[in-house]
């Protein structure tokens, strides 16, 4: 997680998370085809603090089933976008793989 093994993420629902620097107003691709279920782009607060927590811009992407383990599928897969200024999509919108979503931020 983060630069030169520097942990960005110190609580344990969100470990699994990776930080990528970019500069601010990078365009953000979907990894994969699926729906938004969820975008939001209206907070302004930034830094760690208990106060922020749950409070970032975001958006949430349900992708197209997975197959995995020998073509069975094990559910759905979602992928989480954190820390943008904009976002390009809306719940219910669907989306492919490579099209902008979005738009890097800090918040």
């Amino acid at each position: 997680q983060g630069e030169d093994g520097e942990l960005t993420h110190f609580f344990s629902g969100n470990l699994h998370a990776i930080d990528f620097r970019c500069p601010i107003g990078t365009p953000l691709i979907a990894v994969a085809d699926g729906v938004v279920v969820e975008a939001k782009d209206q907070n302004m607060l930034t830094g760690i603090a208990v106060t922020n927590l749950f409070e970032w811009n975001s958006i949430l992407i349900r992708l197209d089933d997975c197959q995995t383990n020998g073509g069975r599928s094990d559910g759905p897969l979602f992928v989480e976008y954190v820390h943008i200024q904009k976002t390009t999509v809306k719940s219910g919108d669907r989306v492919t793989r490579g099209q902008v979503i979005g738009l890097s931020g800090s918040v």
